[in-house]
């Protein structure tokens, strides 16, 4: 809208078979970030399944834009904010420290910390843009606080290429969010409604590490299929009980 951009990732998969033939797309969707302008407040990730909104100053929020980043399920998992630098040469996006929850690749070989504390940076390229992230892997008290004794385990330094692919087939990938974007919308609203009703809410575990996603995942592929959604606000609900978002 000039304020206010949302990006949503569905990911169309083709696996190569032992014959050397190709499979038919599989889609499921993915993350989703938003990117908003001048924003009055941020929900934060607080460390140990915990998010909390705040209420942003009128020198945090003038002239800068805030990322957030959902699960797959449209649950919380970061936010930040950060000023756009403009240049000849390039346009970049640098956020201000961030504090993350583990992605799989980290919880899913290792327990000895809790958060990832750093920066993401984002630079627009001609045919997409570039993001870099350089985390510090944080140790945190019971009290989501970081252990003074013992605060880091290691620094990860990542970066990701997006590039727009030419003459792609993602026809599968369109069809399923053209069917399921309106059950998807309401999730995303659930949630938002959720943070400005409570402010905070603390989650059973991590949703992708305890499956949490599952149901609304369900719902939307039966959806895809032709299901009719009668019932998607009482699937919606109950999935974020379950989750341990609603009282």
């Amino acid at each position: 809208t000039g304020k206010s951009i949302s990006l949503v990732h569905i990911l169309e998969m083709r696996l190569l078979k032992p014959d050397g033939s190709v499979s038919e797309p599989m889609v499921t969707k993915h993350w989703r970030q938003d990117w908003s302008y001048q924003p009055s407040s941020i929900v934060e990730h607080q460390g140990r399944d915990r998010w909390q909104r705040r209420e942003l100053s009128a020198a945090e929020k003038s002239g800068t834009w805030m990322q957030t980043v959902y699960q797959v399920d449209e649950s919380p998992r970061y936010a930040s904010v950060g000023r756009w630098q403009h240049s000849a040469s390039f346009s970049t996006w640098l956020s201000g420290e961030t504090w993350r929850p583990l992605p799989r690749r980290e919880w899913s070989v290792r327990d000895d910390y809790q958060v990832l504390v750093g920066t993401n940076r984002h630079t627009i390229e001609p045919t997409g843009w570039l993001q870099e992230e350089n985390n510090l892997k944080t140790v945190l008290t019971p009290q989501r606080e970081i252990d003074a004794s013992h605060p880091y385990v290691g620094r990860e330094y990542g970066v990701a290429r997006y590039e727009r692919i030419r003459d792609a087939d993602f026809a599968a990938a369109d069809l399923y969010y053209q069917r399921t974007k309106r059950f998807w919308d309401q999730v995303r609203d659930r949630w938002t409604a959720l943070f400005a009703k409570q402010g905070a809410a603390t989650l059973r575990g991590p949703v992708d590490k305890l499956g949490l996603f599952v149901p609304l995942f369900e719902r939307a592929d039966g959806i895809a299929a032709g299901q009719a959604p009668s019932d998607d606000a009482e699937v919606i609900h109950q999935a974020l009980k379950d989750m341990g978002a609603l009282p």
